[in-house]
């Protein structure tokens, strides 16, 4: 991706130690001009889902970008100027804990991650929460190559599966 030279700086998350429902409220500071045409998003890359980023504008030269990540899992921040990412965007973090999306728990892995690589698979562990109600947990994944495959799933407990992707 293109990146964009700017006086923009903003703090690097990227080691820090982060929780779900922490907020996290960043300074941004540049020139009066970058700044008025700058975009802050968030995006959880596990979910596919947009964070909301809430954006203080009240000093011109320098704003204060807060997001709330209320899931554990991979987000992007990115900071674009006309469409082109600053130096050290996009900024990858990760936040400690559960996933929850919809009706279901993705759990961490023993990695501290939602997917773990073991040997030729990777795993991921779901946790039902339709209650008291027999469903069936189905996934699929989208690989490199742009394929669509189907993930093998094993029932751990009454409402925990495993899935798993083998090459």
């Amino acid at each position: 991706e293109e990146t964009e030279e700017t006086t923009v700086m903003f703090p690097n998350l990227s080691k820090e130690r982060l929780s779900s429902n922490q907020i996290l409220q960043l300074p941004i500071v540049g020139s009066e001009e970058e700044l008025a045409n700058l975009t802050v998003t968030c995006h959880h890359i596990d979910l596919d889902k947009e964070v909301p980023v809430v954006v203080d504008r009240s000093n011109p030269t320098m704003f204060l970008a807060t997001v709330s990540p209320s899931n554990g899992g991979n987000y992007t921040l990115n900071f674009l100027l006309e469409d082109k990412h600053v130096d050290q965007s996009p900024m990858s973090f990760f936040v400690e804990g559960e996933i929850y999306d919809d009706q279901c728990v993705f759990k961490p892995q023993p990695n501290g991650q939602v997917f773990n690589l073991n040997g030729d698979f990777v795993e991921f562990e779901v946790e039902n929460l339709f209650t008291g109600r027999n469903v069936e947990l189905k996934s699929k994944a989208k690989l490199p190559s742009e394929t669509t495959v189907v993930l093998r799933s094993s029932k751990i407990s009454d409402d925990n599966y495993l899935f798993k992707y083998c090459s």
